[in-house]
């Protein structure tokens, strides 16, 4: 990272345990600080995403993210030399349109090689998974499983 490993530690703080206290970065306004933070951020995961010891991010509520965070998955997604990252997001399906933000970045992201643009080719493979509302009997089993009971007891 450099001079702008205190980049890294705004979004990271708890790395500053381990590489240290970082100088100040130099300020940059819109894109140039967004652009200096995607690319720094790649190469943050890169390091973490080897073939040793491969790399898996999950996200939650993606409904809600905004677009520079979607921005940065597709760039991570989309990094053709990004071959041992996993990344699971999920997100409410009765929340997200066929305009919204997220699907079309997840459109983008899933983009056959023929339907690529030079700009935004991406090896990542897409998979989707709905999942459908636990019946009550596998809550119930959910919650005798946790609390060590018996059933009638996790009816409670």
């Amino acid at each position: 990272m450099g001079e702008n490993g205190q980049v890294i530690i705004e979004v990271v703080p708890e790395l500053e345990m381990i590489i240290g206290k970082q100088p100040m970065a130099t300020k940059l306004s819109g894109s140039e600080a967004e652009n200096r933070f995607n690319l720094l951020f790649k190469k943050f995961v890169r390091v973490f995403s080897l073939k040793e010891h491969p790399l898996v991010i999950f996200l939650d509520d993606l409904q809600w993210a905004d677009s520079a965070s979607l921005k940065l998955i597709q760039l991570l997604m989309g990094n053709l030399e990004q071959k041992y990252l996993l990344l699971l997001g999920a997100y409410r399906d009765n929340e997200v349109y066929a305009a919204h933000s997220l699907t079309l970045a997840l459109e983008a992201i899933g983009r056959s090689p023929e339907e690529r643009s030079t700009k935004a080719q991406s090896p990542a493979k897409l998979n989707t998974i709905t999942l459908k509302p636990l019946s009550q009997a596998s809550i119930n089993n959910l919650v005798t499983d946790s609390l060590h009971c018996t059933k009638e007891e996790g009816k409670s």
